[in-house]
């Protein structure tokens, strides 16, 4: 079995292949300009099975569907969203980020985590 996860560029991508070479330039320049709104790549990546079974438990499902749903919400209104304290549900977003998943945008004090994650491909050979 394969596990694909399609999510969308985020800028820990960029300060990976940045030393690589000039033709990223571009893409870089605009990140600069306009911020996260131009990373509109979309990656694709193999993903081992011991990340599945975390990422399709029922709790993290929920974070998922929760996140997707009712963007913009904080950590601690996901947190209540979802009849969970915000320490586990930090936990869980801090595993999403951790693989790209998603990222934060800080709004004053808030924190606010934002989706990345676009698919997810079960292939059986």
């Amino acid at each position: 079995m394969r596990v694909v996860v399609e999510r969308e560029l985020t800028r820990e991508d960029l300060d990976s292949v940045r030393p690589v070479g000039r033709r990223y330039d571009k893409l870089f320049s605009a990140y600069e300009e306009e911020g996260d709104e131009s990373l509109h790549w979309t990656i694709r990546e193999e993903k081992d099975a011991a990340f599945v079974r975390r990422l399709l438990s029922p709790r993290m499902l929920e974070l998922v569907e929760a996140l997707a749903r009712n963007k913009g919400l904080s950590i601690t209104e996901l947190a209540e969203l979802l009849g969970r304290s915000p320490s586990n549900v930090h936990r869980d977003l801090v595993f999403l980020k951790r693989h790209r998943l998603l990222r934060f945008e800080n709004k004053g004090r808030k924190r606010i985590p934002l989706l990345t994650l676009k698919r997810i491909t079960l292939q059986f050979q």
